[in-house]
């Protein structure tokens, strides 16, 4: 098993619509973990008065990303495949359909980098993403 813990996790999205492109970045700090083949993330994220605890976790083929807070989401990528999820807002839940396209896991050691592109779609809307997990101690 390798750990590290009181890592940076930084999580940069770029998003595209067909109205344009636009970035969306987070960071916050975390441990990580390999067990059993399989990697974990954990970290949370201060927003105003809230924070936000994300647990990613990595397996072959396969990510989850849990978080809960504010927002509330289980999104489960797996290759080339489809999976639907609720995203629970103080105002409402949203239905989601995510068609992941490509998981690329250079997680290595005590960090690396984890990428993902897939596409949303909601209300009709596809969003299409390219969302990068990098891990630094």
């Amino acid at each position: 098993m390798k750990n590290a813990d009181n890592c940076t996790v930084k999580v940069i999205t770029v998003q595209r619509t067909e109205d344009g492109t636009d970035t969306i970045e987070e960071m916050g700090m975390g441990t990580y973990r390999e067990k059993e083949n399989k990697k974990y993330i954990l970290y949370k994220v201060k927003k105003e008065d809230t924070t936000d605890t994300v647990m990613i976790s990595v397996g072959r083929n396969e990510v989850r990303i849990k978080r809960t807070g504010t927002a509330a989401s289980v999104m489960e990528y797996k290759k080339g495949e489809a999976t639907f999820f609720k995203y629970r807002l103080p105002y409402g839940t949203i239905p989601v359909r995510l068609d992941t396209i490509r998981i690329v896991d250079a997680l290595e050691g005590l960090g690396g980098e984890l990428r993902i592109f897939y596409t949303l779609t909601l209300n009709g809307m596809k969003l299409h993403n390219d969302t990068r997990v990098i891990i630094e101690r």
